[in-house]
């Protein structure tokens, strides 16, 4: 039963950490909507972390977003580099400041590695940024690698970075307007 659960759950994880990071978040949700064939099904509360490596550099807003997608995930990567590219993100340096970062964290049950893409993404178990906004949406979904479900690869990650809710004091302040969702490829 739950590989079928699983089976047509994707998400993506979503990040900024330059210019207007809220600003950057919302553009890129107004975008990915713009995709034909995806539809935005729920997202978690935006959160705050230092960056990875602890580099001079601005702290992170991330959150998580679940998709329906009617497309393969090479598709989706290529549609989601397209969004990055347009809204100008330049990659400086492996993990280094940039303005919009999307990541494809699962396409349902697909496991897949190739010089382009890995699924599920192969740095979630070590990412508390990823998971705490996942556990909020998704406690319940299984890694299809590890069959362990997101809570349980949260509540064992050794990442000690710490992850705070950035929206906790700005509950009335919606991330988009959500009227609009709709698939936009009819």
């Amino acid at each position: 039963m739950q590989k079928l659960y699983n089976k047509n759950r994707k998400f993506l994880g979503l990040g900024s950490n330059i210019e207007n990071r809220l600003s950057n978040l919302r553009e890129c949700i107004r975008r990915l909507l713009q995709i034909p064939g995806l539809i935005l099904k729920q997202w978690s509360p935006i959160y705050e972390t230092r960056p990875i490596d602890n580099s001079p550099q601005e702290n992170f807003l991330n959150m998580v977003v679940e998709i329906d997608y009617l497309s393969t995930p090479l598709q989706l990567l290529k549609e989601i580099k397209s969004i990055e590219t347009g809204m100008g993100r330049k990659t400086l340096y492996r993990w280094g400041p940039r303005n919009i970062d999307i990541d494809i964290l699962f396409f349902g049950s697909e496991i897949m590695k190739t010089s382009l893409l890995s699924i599920p993404h192969p740095e979630i178990v070590n990412r508390k940024f990823v998971l705490k906004p996942m556990v909020d949406i998704a406690s319940d979904f299984k890694c299809p690698v590890s069959g362990l479900c997101i809570t349980e690869l949260y509540r064992s990650c050794i990442d000690e970075n710490k992850v705070w809710d950035y929206m906790e004091s700005r509950r009335d302040f919606p991330l988009f307007d959500p009227s609009p969702i709709i698939d936009l490829s009819l």
